[in-house]
């Protein structure tokens, strides 16, 4: 009777463990100046406030797997020597045994990655080389305009 209930109890534990949902995260980190994938990026997963949770490398495609993810919000974040990443770190919510796609993109050290625009030209009178003054009513009423 104990052999079959300890049985019954292992069988139970196992399937359980074997239909476990676990989240994954995929993504693809590219060079945002060339469109080319970063190979040996650094993808590190953690939930705010907490250390380290996960890290892997990216592969020769850029491509990067985080498995066995746990239930709630987590943050994404790269890092590779001589890039910086365009955005800050991504935080994602993972529910129920879900795999979200994160895609990545890193700039060179340095980068500028501010756009500047040109400012509008000043209003320049280009017809008229004289100066024009308007005169109001009071002036004129108080300074004879013409001579007898």
């Amino acid at each position: 009777m104990t052999r079959s209930v300890l049985l019954i109890l292992f069988v139970v534990l196992w399937s359980l463990e074997a239909f476990a949902q676990s989240n994954s995260v995929t993504g693809t980190v590219m060079d945002l100046d060339t469109g080319t994938p970063l190979a040996n990026v650094e993808v590190f997963a953690y939930q705010p406030g907490a250390p380290v949770l996960y890290q892997v490398l990216s592969d020769a495609q850029g491509r990067y797997r985080l498995v066995g993810m746990p239930v709630g919000k987590v943050s994404i974040e790269c890092h590779r020597e001589g890039f910086e990443s365009v955005s800050p770190p991504i935080v994602v919510d993972l529910r129920g045994g879900r795999t979200l796609q994160v895609d990545r993109e890193m700039v060179p050290l340095g980068y500028n990655t501010e756009v500047l625009l040109p400012l509008p030209s000043p209003a320049i009178d280009v017809g008229s080389s004289g100066t024009a003054t308007n005169l109001g009513g009071a002036f004129r009423r108080l300074v004879p305009l013409f001579s007898r």
